[in-house]
């Protein structure tokens, strides 16, 4: 049976088997090593400490995807649970489709918005750049995550994203006088780079260029090496400034240089991108912690780092 993450409370025990993500090693006061890392499954994920480290377990840690059964006790640390363990040892037999969690909609409803939006493209070069770089990465791109672990961090999730802004974007850009296509493009581009930033969906993990580069980096580089071959067939006029458009929205897209991005919103469409990319994935986490939240009372958001009201009628 599978063990509700989302509805347990303090005091509750817990007897199950769970995907181990977000594994950091520690050290701790006494000098000994620890494990902290989240025990997750389709419902939802808890943070639990490991003190008592073997080597058994040190091989589990650095699986790919490592499956734990765990015994224990869910407590309160600051304002958040968390899990008490007892026991943990590795599981052999278990459905994958218990232990990760996805996108709650109909991923063919997430498709048909996002490939008909391109579609519907009236800019030829606009169109043309997005279905190119889109096409040949779209599979995986419906499957992938759209972070490790602040927003959109299931299966399916950074599909779901993009969903989601592209019918913000096309109700705001009536509303301000946006150019539609290119708003939607840089929508379905923005985090494309998080096809080679994460990797395995099914337990996210920074890649090498991951690391070294960032998503934004690296769907800039995607931008340009397609622009230079689609001019070199003679498929793009040379002097278009779509490129440079669509490059400076993805560049741009976090809003600040602080907060990753190496240039700030300059165009109308780059300001509207970073503001829905923004609020999209706040009302994310929202969304996922208000259901588990008791009306007329605080409670706390840890990806955003502050306590949230449920009101009454709610």
């Amino acid at each position: 049976m599978v063990v509700n993450l989302s509805k347990l409370k303090k005091g509750d025990k817990i007897n199950g088997v769970f995907l181990l993500k977000n594994i950091n090693e520690s050290i701790a006061q006494n000098k000994n090593p620890y494990f902290k890392f989240n025990l997750a499954n389709k419902t939802g994920s808890l943070e639990t400490i490991c003190w008592s480290i073997t080597e058994e377990l040190r091989t589990l840690f650095e699986k790919d995807f490592p499956v734990a059964h765990l015994t224990g006790v869910v407590t309160e640390y600051g304002d958040k649970l968390q899990v008490k363990l007892s026991t943990i040892k590795e599981a052999t037999e278990f459905n994958k489709g218990d232990l990760v969690e996805t996108v709650a909609m109909d991923g063919d409803i997430i498709r048909a918005e996002i490939e008909s939006t391109i579609e519907n493209m009236k800019d030829k070069e606009i169109k043309l750049i997005t279905k190119t770089i889109f096409e040949p990465c779209k599979e995986k791109f419906y499957e992938h995550v759209a972070a490790k672990k602040f927003h959109h961090e299931v299966v399916g999730g950074l599909g779901y994203h993009v969903y989601t802004m592209l019918l913000s974007a096309k109700q705001l850009a009536k509303i301000y006088g946006a150019n539609e296509d290119l708003l939607c493009a840089s929508i379905i581009l923005h985090d494309l780079g998080k096809l080679i930033e994460i990797e395995n969906p099914l337990n996210p993990a920074y890649s090498v260029e991951g690391n070294l580069r960032g998503h934004i980096a690296i769907m800039d580089t995607a931008i340009h090496k397609t622009v230079v071959k689609l001019i070199q067939e003679e498929k793009l006029d040379k002097n278009s400034e779509v490129p440079m458009l669509l490059s400076h929205m993805v560049l741009s897209h976090h809003g600040q240089l602080e907060w990753g991005s190496p240039v700030v919103p300059k165009v109308k469409e780059a300001l509207l991108l970073h503001f829905i990319d923004s609020i999209d994935a706040k009302m994310y986490q929202v969304n996922k912690h208000l259901p588990s939240a008791e009306s007329g009372a605080m409670f706390n958001i840890p990806e955003m780092r502050i306590d949230f009201y449920k009101p009454k009628y709610c």
